[in-house]
């Protein structure tokens, strides 16, 4: 899912204090962007959903994430061919969604294993955002919330839990 060499020759550079933000900021508006995907697929935005797919693409190449980068390079071709319908486009970004959560857990785990001069502070950062779930259980966490008939529901992802969240590939793309 990363490129742990790439990572860690990033980190060597940058250090603690510049690289450690910018992958919290990435894994915590992954669910953001994967709903920004849905609903501009679903409005028939094709230019802007090129535009969007091209811009979190650019952000997962930058820290090395070659597989979340790649399907999103798919996204913005199949977005760009007239003859794709908006359910296809659907499915495909329904593909996407458990790559960015593995992408997601394991920038989460690269930035555990390192040694930081902040660890705390990492923590809470990551814990302190609410994070949108699909399925609790499929993701591994156990302190999420949902409510009847699977309805996704909203908690703070618990720090060193490594669950962060899981995009709806139920209703990702109801009514595409």
């Amino acid at each position: 899912m990363i490129n742990k060499e790439f990572l860690g020759a990033l980190h060597d550079v940058l250090g603690d204090a510049t690289l450690e933000p910018i992958v919290a900021d990435l894994c915590i508006s992954l669910p953001t962007y994967m709903d920004q995907l849905s609903q501009v697929a679903k409005s028939g935005d094709r230019a802007g959903l090129r535009a969007l797919a091209h811009r979190l693409r650019g952000r997962a190449a930058m820290l090395g994430c070659g597989g979340l980068s790649a399907a999103l390079e798919s996204l913005e071709k199949q977005a760009s061919a007239p003859e794709s319908s908006v359910t296809a486009i659907g499915s495909q970004i329904e593909a996407i969604a458990p790559i960015a959560h593995a992408t997601m857990m394991a920038l989460q785990a690269f930035v555990d294993q390192r040694p930081s001069s902040q660890p705390a502070a990492n923590a809470a950062t990551m814990a302190t955002h609410q994070i949108q779930l699909d399925d609790p259980a499929a993701a591994g966490c156990g302190a999420e919330e949902t409510g009847a008939a699977g309805a996704v529901g909203t908690a703070p992802v618990e720090a060193g839990s490594g669950c962060g969240w899981l995009a709806s590939s139920a209703g990702a793309t109801a009514g595409a």
